[in-house]
């Protein structure tokens, strides 16, 4: 039938629409050729969204930003790289595809906000 569900109750994935355009593709999680969070190994495209997601919200606390759980949100935002930062990451982390939908974009997003607050390219990286 028809269905907007990424998964099912059982947890197989519903690729039926991404096949249309991707026939191979088996797996949201799909290979990568690159190590883009610099944990050591080319992980799948979600293992390494979510690698990118988790250093730069550390790199964003280690700013300054005070991270709250009502709106606004963040507290202590005083730079423009923060803000920059605090943005690409809730773009990215809001689609809840952990780059599935346009992952070189994702990926240099994430990259490119932490070498903005932190001076720094990620340990281990390969830059996109």
């Amino acid at each position: 039938g028809h269905t907007l569900t990424m998964r099912s109750q059982s947890g197989v994935e519903n690729l039926a629409a991404c096949n249309k355009c991707h026939s191979d593709l088996t797996a949201f999680n799909r290979e990568l050729h690159g190590d883009y969070d610099g944990d050591g190994k080319a992980g799948g495209v979600q293992d390494e969204l979510q690698g990118l997601l988790n250093i730069l919200y550390s790199a964003i606390r280690e700013s300054g930003v005070k991270v709250m759980d009502r709106s606004p949100f963040w507290e202590n935002v005083t730079t423009k790289a923060q803000k920059a930062a605090i943005y690409n990451w809730s773009f990215v982390n809001n689609d809840k595809s952990l780059g599935i939908h346009n992952t070189a974009r994702s990926v240099q997003l994430l990259q490119r906000s932490y070498k903005d607050l932190t001076g720094k390219n990620i340990s281990g990286a390969d830059i996109r």
